[in-house]
């Protein structure tokens, strides 16, 4: 790596919550896809979700989809006017 190249700097996302714990695989599944399938009832896509093994269990995560949201907004006029 060259001294010269800048270093670039990354930015951590939102931190995860835990939603549930469970004792196998399948039911934190179950809990998983009930989450993305009530997300996607409501039109709440940017949410994401996901299951994370522990030593004796399995917890089910969920955050808000770090990804930068477009906004569209009312555009900005940038010349003057001349009177």
């Amino acid at each position: 790596m060259k001294e010269d190249q800048e270093k670039t700097e990354i930015k951590e996302g939102p931190s995860w919550k835990n939603t549930g714990r469970f004792e196998t695989w399948e039911k934190a599944d179950k809990k998983r896809q009930a989450l993305m399938k009530e997300w996607k009832e409501k039109k709440n896509s940017h949410m994401q979700v996901k299951v994370k093994k522990l030593s004796s269990y399995f917890v089910v995560k969920t955050r808000v989809d770090p990804t930068p949201k477009k906004t569209v907004g009312p555009k900005k006029n940038k010349r003057k006017s001349h009177t």
